[in-house]
């Protein structure tokens, strides 16, 4: 069974949008090593303009008992977030008001669906710029979604500032309900992805980590070895705050 690295996924109980309760953070756990994950990155979501002043103490308690229920079921655990980018963006930089990857200098951040790249460009790219001058790293959520086709040049400006592109696992399901399915075979055929993760979020739905029923589909367009770059090399350097290494062209 292929090792994966789960490092966007919203595990954590009373945070998010994730569950509500540790026993479906369990569930979702025990599916994870099912499916072949051995480590996992708590990413609660985290908006600047909506999040209550002491949130990050409110944080604390519901985040360590997750990390304990899991590390209890022998996987490793870490902690992070996945950082919204709106206009209060700029002061919760300055705070610190978040959680990068493991204390590392990788970030997860995430675009306003609301607010599409083609048309808010200058603004996210100043963000990401700000987030390099201070020392971090974007890792860039779910790149598939942010375009109706992908736009390969600014794939391309993104790769060449550094910064690193994930894509959703359950965005390579084909069929009629997932808009996402031709951005992230586009991107997977291209090779410009850095990590594949679940952004996992209920036992409910797709959003969970079922990796093992897009192995196949996957393995049509890299090769073993570049798979497990993706799910897990890549996102093991990102926890142990190393560079990632490039799928070859």
């Amino acid at each position: 069974m292929m090792k994966i690295i789960d490092c966007h996924g919203h595990y954590a109980y009373g945070v998010d949008d994730g569950p509500e309760e540790i026993e479906e953070t369990i569930s979702l756990a025990k599916l994870a090593k099912e499916n072949g994950v051995t480590s996992i990155v708590l990413t609660p979501h985290i908006k600047p303009g909506y999040m209550k002043k002491n949130f990050i103490d409110e944080f604390k308690t519901p985040l360590l008992q997750s990390k304990n229920a899991i590390e209890q079921l022998g996987l490793s655990c870490y902690i992070g977030c996945e950082l919204f980018l709106s206009d209060l963006f700029y002061d919760y930089l300055e705070e610190g008001r978040f959680f990068s990857i493991n204390h590392s200098k990788y970030v997860l951040v995430e675009f306003d669906m609301y607010k599409p790249y083609k048309d808010y460009s200058t603004m996210y790219d100043n963000m990401l710029y700000e987030m390099s001058v201070k020392g971090y790293i974007p890792v860039l959520a779910h790149v598939e979604r942010y375009f109706n086709k992908i736009d390969m040049s600014v794939i391309e400006q993104w790769k060449n500032c550094g910064y690193v592109i994930q894509v959703n696992v359950q965005s390579f399901q084909k069929n009629k309900l997932n808009p996402f399915y031709k951005n992230a075979v586009t991107l997977l055929k291209h090779k410009y992805i850095d990590i594949i993760a679940s952004d996992s979020h209920s036992m409910e739905g797709i959003r969970k980590p079922s990796f093992n029923e897009y192995l196949p589909l996957l393995l049509k367009y890299v090769s073993e070895d570049e798979l497990d770059l993706m799910l897990n090399i890549n996102p093991g350097h990102i926890i142990h705050d190393e560079k990632i290494i490039q799928l070859l062209k």
